[in-house]
C-alpha cells in the first residue's frame, strides 16, 4: 500500500523533482517526450496554487502528483470550479505494474469529494499511448484533443477527464 503525503519540507521538495527528472529521462530514452526542462524547476512546481504530493512505498518515494484548483492552460471554461486537475502524475520506472500510479488517482479521487469537486481533469501527450490506456483503465475518458505550442516544441495533447 502506498503511502501519499503533501510534500512540506526541503527534502521532500528535492526528491520531487528527482522523481520526475528520472521518469522524464526514461520517458525520453523510450522515444517519447516528458516535461521540457524548465517545467521541473521547485519556482514551476511547488506554487501557492499546488498541492503537491509523494507516494511512499515502504518510507521509500516513488511516485508523485500534483494537484491544483485550475489549469487555464488547457481548461478555461465554466465547469473549471467543479474539477480538480492533476499535474505531473508519475512512478518511478523500477516500480511500475504495482498499483501505484492507480493509488495515487484513487488519492486525488477522494481529495476531490472531499473538497466538494465533481471530476478529476488531466491532459497527456496523444505519444504517450501508455499512459493514455493507464487513464482510461482508471475512469478517465478523452474528451479532447488540442494542439499545444509551449514556447518550445509543438505537440498534440488529449484532455481528459473522470467524472466522480
Amino acid at each position: 500500500m502506498l503511502q501519499i503525503c503533501e510534500v512540506k519540507t526541503s527534502e521532500q521538495k528535492r526528491q520531487f523533482l528527482e522523481i520526475l527528472e528520472k521518469v522524464a529521462a526514461h520517458v525520453r530514452e523510450n522515444g517519447a517526450f516528458l516535461w521540457d526542462p524548465y517545467e521541473l524547476t521547485e519556482d514551476r512546481v511547488f506554487t501557492d496554487e499546488s498541492m503537491p504530493c509523494l507516494g511512499l512505498a515502504d518510507g521509500v518515494p516513488v511516485g508523485t502528483i500534483l494537484l491544483y484548483d485550475r489549469d487555464e492552460f488547457f481548461w478555461d471554461d465554466q465547469e473549471d470550479s467543479k474539477a480538480l486537475h492533476i499535474q505531473k502524475l508519475s512512478v518511478l520506472p523500477a516500480y511500475e505494474g504495482k498499483g501505484y500510479g492507480s493509488q495515487l488517482v484513487a488519492f486525488a479521487k477522494e481529495l476531490a469529494k472531499e473538497c466538494s469537486k465533481d471530476m478529476l481533469r488531466i491532459d497527456c501527450s496523444n505519444d504517450r499511448k501508455d499512459t493514455l490506456a493507464f487513464l482510461q483503465s482508471v475512469g478517465f475518458e478523452i474528451t479532447g484533443i488540442t494542439n499545444v505550442d509551449n514556447g518550445v516544441r509543438e505537440y498534440s495533447c488529449a484532455l481528459l477527464r473522470v467524472v466522480l
